[in-house]
């Protein structure tokens, strides 16, 4: 075993090959010469989903609610002004 560490522990750069970079001569991240992989989904990205889902879930509901009343709410008892001076 050759006591070389390799970046990003691929075989292929230990044949000599060489890892697939980005217009401009730059690594396909930062500038470090090699590929990585994309990030797996976690639990923050269901999290995400279920907030969104809960926001279009609650406006499908207001506007079923302002449907039934025509989207012509109105306040049951507008208070007096001279009542609030």
């Amino acid at each position: 075993m050759s006591s070389q560490r390799v970046r990003g522990g691929s075989a292929a750069k230990s044949k000599g090959r060489s890892a697939p970079r980005a217009a401009g001569g730059r690594g396909a991240v930062g500038g470090r010469g090699y590929a990585l992989a994309k990030p797996k989904n976690d639990i923050y990205v269901g999290l995400l989903g279920v907030a969104l889902g809960s926001l279009l879930l609650g406006c499908l509901f207001l506007v079923l609610y302002l449907a039934k009343h025509e989207f012509k709410k109105a306040a049951a008892n507008p208070p007096a002004i001279s009542a609030m001076v």
